[in-house]
């Protein structure tokens, strides 16, 4: 199965997408002896758009018997358009392994991050790594020790505009043989944009109150999610959740108000706290 996407590319603030791909043009080859290979249409730009690739591509299947096919289009294309190739491969014994963090700390240039292929050994310079940012943003990125490091901080905090996305080319020489494969990994870039205080309780007529003290470094709306629950010994039961949201510029007190029934004079305690910046759209889990 092969797809061609048209990619965009930017140059001094202006972008450029290449054109969508006329399926009926493209042709699958030998580099060498120029023998066509058998190539079918599978999805046309609109099948690919119900589908819901809505950037022009189309997928074809080619068979091969050799290792130098290339794929060739009759359409007009000008100089610098770019597109993407990309080949799925049935029961292929080269299988690109990811290991990747999926939050980014604001205050630390650097992601965990880790290519293998159990069929040989990845280098540094086999692997062109690129980042694609939400916001446009135009950051190097560069594999180091088990990690991707940034040249610089990233704009965006949250995903309120999308991810971030690790763009990761591999082109690796495994048995004599080039084996090239692709992935692309998405991140947020995250910081605790407000902190929690201690919680107060309150329990009257079957009902628990509990005033949560809220700090916001970033005016926006949050919300507060968090489990009532009793302990007795080793045993935690936890008898009702929910959640409250308010815009807070700087300091406030979130009610939670549990309606649940105690019987004797039980001890309660907070538990699976979540503090969501909706504005930002990040999440922390803080411990009270």
């Amino acid at each position: 199965m092969i797809r061609v996407a048209p990619k965009a590319t930017y140059d001094n603030g202006q972008v450029y997408k290449a054109a969508g791909v006329e399926i009926q043009d493209l042709e699958l080859l030998d580099s060498t002896s120029k023998i066509k290979y058998d190539l079918s249409p599978t999805a046309t730009q609109s099948q690919m758009k119900l589908a819901g690739f809505d950037d022009g591509s189309v997928a074809i299947k080619g068979l091969t018997n050799g290792q130098n096919a290339i794929l060739k289009t009759r359409q007009p294309l000008a100089d610098h358009e770019l597109y993407l190739i990309h080949v799925k491969e049935k029961n292929t014994p080269h299988v690109l392994n990811i290991k990747s963090g999926f939050k980014k700390l604001n205050n630390d240039n650097r992601l965990s991050f880790n290519l293998d292929m159990p069929s040989g050994t990845i280098a540094s310079q086999d692997v062109s790594l690129s980042l694609i940012s939400p916001v446009s943003e135009q950051v190097d990125v560069s594999l180091s020790n088990g990690g991707v490091e940034f040249s610089q901080p990233l704009e965006q905090l949250g995903a309120i505009n999308g991810f971030y996305e690790l763009d990761a080319l591999v082109l690796a020489d495994i048995n004599g043989k080039k084996v090239m494969r692709s992935v692309k990994v998405p991140f947020t870039n995250v910081k605790e944009t407000a902190s929690l205080g201690q919680p107060r309780f309150k329990q009257a007529a079957g009902r628990v109150l509990v005033d949560m003290p809220i700090e916001a470094d970033m005016p926006g709306r949050y919300a507060v999610k968090a489990t009532l629950a009793t302990k007795d010994g080793d045993t935690v039961t936890k008898l009702a959740t929910i959640e409250v949201a308010a815009h807070i510029d700087s300091y406030a007190d979130l009610s939670l108000p549990f309606n649940v029934n105690l019987v004797g004079a039980k001890k309660v305690f907070l538990t699976d706290v979540e503090v969501t910046d909706q504005t930002r759209m990040i999440k922390t889990y803080p411990k009270l």
